[in-house]
C-alpha cells in the first residue's frame, strides 16, 4: 500500500511576507559582506559605468544602493508619519496648533513631499487643515488639506506643497528644533477623529550635488 503524503498548511501573507524578508536581509548582508570595501558616495543619476555588485550611498537622495543586472536598487528613505490630531471619539475642532510637535534628529534636514488627512467619523461639511512651520513663520502647503463632506480622507486631491523661497532652503524644508503645527481652519460638523499624514525625505541641497 503506497505511504500517504503528509497534508503541508499553506502559507498565511504573513509567512510569505516574513521569508522574503529573511531571503533580503541574508541578500544584503552578503553584499555588505563582500563589497564593503568599495562603498562610495555618488550621484547615481549622473554615475557612468557603475560596475556589477557595486554600493555606495546616493549623496542627493542619502539612500543606500546597490548595483546589480543593470539597475540601481535603493533602500527607501522616505519616512512618513500618522498623526492623530483628535481621538476617534473626539469631536474635530478648529484652531492653530491642534497638534504641534519639534522636529527630532532623524527628520533634521529633511523636506516635506506629500501630506494628507483623514477622519475617523466622516463630517456634514468640508475639514480644511494646514501645516505650518511656526519657528519660520510659514505655511508648508500652499493650500489646505480638504476632506470633503461625507469623506474619510483627502487623498482624492494630491497635496499641494509649498517648495518655494530659495533652492538652498526652500519652505518645506525642516531642521532639527524647528516647531511644526496642525492648524485646523475648518471643522465639518460631526467630524471625529482627525488625523494627519506627513511624508518626508532628505533634502537635496543642489549646491552639493556630486557627479
Amino acid at each position: 500500500m503506497p505511504r500517504r503524503r503528509r497534508s503541508v498548511a499553506p502559507q498565511t501573507e504573513f509567512e510569505v511576507l516574513s521569508g522574503r524578508l529573511h531571503d533580503l536581509q541574508q541578500a544584503v548582508s552578503a553584499i555588505n559582506q563582500a563589497k564593503m570595501a568599495v562603498v562610495q558616495v555618488v550621484d547615481i543619476d549622473n554615475f557612468n559605468d557603475p560596475a556589477e555588485g557595486m554600493i555606495c550611498v546616493d549623496w542627493p537622495t542619502k539612500r543606500f544602493c546597490w548595483y546589480h543586472d543593470d539597475v540601481w536598487i535603493c533602500v527607501p528613505s522616505n519616512a512618513t508619519h500618522a498623526i492623530k490630531v483628535y481621538s476617534d471619539a473626539k469631536t474635530t475642532k478648529t484652531g492653530d496648533g491642534a497638534f504641534r510637535f519639534s522636529v527630532e534628529l532623524d527628520l533634521h534636514d529633511y523636506e516635506l513631499v506629500w501630506a494628507g488627512a483623514f477622519l475617523g467619523t466622516t463630517a456634514s461639511g468640508t475639514t480644511s487643515v494646514q501645516i505650518s512651520n511656526r519657528t519660520r513663520g510659514i505655511d508648508m502647503l500652499t493650500s489646505n488639506l480638504v476632506i470633503p463632506g461625507g469623506s474619510y480622507d483627502s487623498f482624492a486631491t494630491l497635496p499641494s506643497i509649498n517648495s518655494g523661497g530659495s533652492l538652498t532652503n526652500p519652505n518645506n524644508r525642516i531642521v532639527l528644533s524647528d516647531r511644526i503645527w496642525i492648524d485646523v481652519d475648518v471643522a465639518g460638523a460631526g467630524g471625529k477623529g482627525l488625523g494627519v499624514y506627513l511624508t518626508f525625505m532628505p533634502f537635496r541641497d543642489p549646491a552639493s550635488d556630486v557627479a
